[in-house]
């Protein structure tokens, strides 16, 4: 990517254009992390970048960005400009274009997102990034109540740069983000959501989480409840090897928060129904664990319900909330796990050897309910009793149930 990167900077000089990389991909390389993206400013407008690639897509062209390919790779090049008013507090009402790459450097957010570098190298940092990584700190791009009330939600992209980058954040940047966070009701919840949701999955979670229990900062009534319930710096070690979802429920359960309060937040802030149910499919089972320990047929109910991989992560959190670290003891229990699951004979009561129409015909009887119900029935005595899954024993499973329904002992044929 780096290389074509490059070869699409020198096609835009040789066209008469500057071009740099910019944003984040300068600052990943000066500390040394993987380039995920890079993102290129240029002075060419947006009908001469159309020109030059006839193939890109225009994606923001109203701001001056179009997708273009080169090298088999996407692009998002975007003309120098400078922003006007932000009545929404998200975008700006209208863009005009330069050609000047300090004044695109200067709308930016953050110092050490405000810097650029050409195809030969050379960094292009009027305001200090390059400095601010050097000493840690996370700086606004000049006057930060300008900054933050433009677009509020750099208020909470503040916050996950500090956590993920290890960065202090500058004294008036901090108390401008304080003075501005009334300004996040009027960004999407699906933004504010997705940021949050990297902080609590990024690197160094319990420092964001800190920062966002701060009284003032979060305008937001769920999370306020959320994270100034929970006494962060009491967070048992390890936190930060759970997986997201694990993070997550951890939180719930260090707050007391119950399955149902847990859904209307998720709800709410409109995560999706797949992450809803993997976050809640955790939570119930680690509740329902206390009941698994000793008693094996309730274990592989729950396997049923939720499979392995998710019933070893709830013993995970179980002993994480303990701060157990005995691992003889965790070598038991995922063993016992395992044993139990390689005993599940079937998972759903399709795979019994015998269908509703074979209970029909055997029973003399027209179909209804019972047919699923006799089903269901069998269904758990193979997969939770280690009752045979052939065809003979099935029906003498369900012969018994019945004569047990009707009050009988007469054989029903």
């Amino acid at each position: 990517m780096e290389q074509a990167a490059r070869g699409l900077l020198e096609y835009l000089e040789q066209h008469g254009h500057t071009a740099y990389e910019v944003g984040g991909c300068v600052r990943d390389r000066l500390l040394g992390y993987p380039i995920q993206d890079i993102d290129i400013a240029t002075s060419a407008t947006p009908d001469q970048m159309l020109a030059l690639f006839p193939r890109a897509i225009p994606t923001g062209i109203k701001h001056g960005t179009v997708t273009a390919f080169w090298q088999d790779h996407a692009f998002e090049v975007t003309t120098f400009r400078i922003d006007g008013s932000y009545s929404n507090h998200r975008q700006p009402d209208q863009v005009q274009f330069v050609d000047d790459i300090t004044l695109d450097l200067a709308r930016r957010d953050f110092t050490i997102n405000a810097m650029a570098v050409n195809r030969r190298g050379q960094l292009i940092d009027p305001f200090g990034g390059q400095q601010d990584l050097e000493r840690r700190l996370l700086r606004s791009v000049g006057d930060p109540q300008r900054r933050f009330s433009e677009d509020a939600l750099r208020i909470l992209r503040g916050i996950r740069f500090s956590a993920r980058f290890d960065l202090e954040i500058e004294p008036q940047t901090w108390a401008a983000m304080l003075d501005c966070a009334p300004m996040l009701t009027a960004i999407s919840r699906e933004r504010i959501r997705d940021e949050l949701a990297k902080m609590v999955g990024g690197v160094r979670p319990r420092r964001a989480l800190s920062l966002l229990a701060t009284p003032g900062l979060l305008p937001f009534d769920e999370w306020i409840a959320l994270f100034a319930s929970i006494p962060i710096a009491a967070l048992p070690s390890g936190y930060s090897v759970l997986s997201e979802r694990g993070r997550w429920v951890a939180l719930w359960l260090q707050a007391d928060w119950e399955l149902e309060r847990c859904r209307r937040l998720l709800r709410s802030w409109r995560f999706s129904n797949q992450e809803q149910r993997d976050k809640l499919h955790l939570l119930a089972a680690v509740r329902a664990l206390p009941r698994a320990t000793t008693d094996d047929r309730q274990a592989k109910r729950l396997l049923l319900s939720y499979g392995l991989a998710l019933m070893l992560e709830a013993e995970q959190l179980t002993r994480w909330r303990s701060s157990q670290v005995d691992f003889a003891e965790t070598s038991r229990i995922e063993q016992r796990w395992r044993r139990l699951d390689a005993q599940i004979e079937i998972r759903e009561p399709r795979q019994l050897a015998i269908g509703g129409q074979a209970l029909i015909d055997v029973f003399g009887r027209e179909a209804g309910p019972w047919v699923g119900e006799t089903l269901h029935t069998l269904f758990e005595q193979v997969a939770l009793n280690g009752l045979p899954n052939q065809r003979e024993p099935l029906l003498a499973a369900a012969r018994k149930v019945w004569n047990e329904r009707e009050g009988t002992n007469t054989e029903i044929i």
